[in-house]
């Protein structure tokens, strides 16, 4: 099922309840918790770390730039 990986079928037999009705209410927890296939993977986690700190240099360049340009307007802008 959701984090043991088995089958629907073999749950409900187990709990006795219809399979339909479990498959049903195992893909509505599913949609809700959004952890189906697209759960991220290591190195996914990785790369999105290295993104967002990549990112957060990209904007102190800029507001770095920013604050450059525009506190000396005597100086040649670049």
């Amino acid at each position: 099922m959701i984090n043991t990986g088995r089958p629907v079928a073999t749950v409900a037999r187990e709990l006795g309840i219809d399979e339909a009705s479990l498959g049903r209410r195992v893909s509505t927890f599913t949609a809700r918790n959004d952890i189906g296939e697209s759960a991220v993977i290591v190195s996914e986690r990785a790369e999105l770390q290295r993104l967002r700190n990549e990112n957060a240099d990209l904007k102190l360049d800029r507001a770095f730039l920013r604050m450059r340009l525009f506190s000396s307007p005597k100086e040649p802008r670049i």
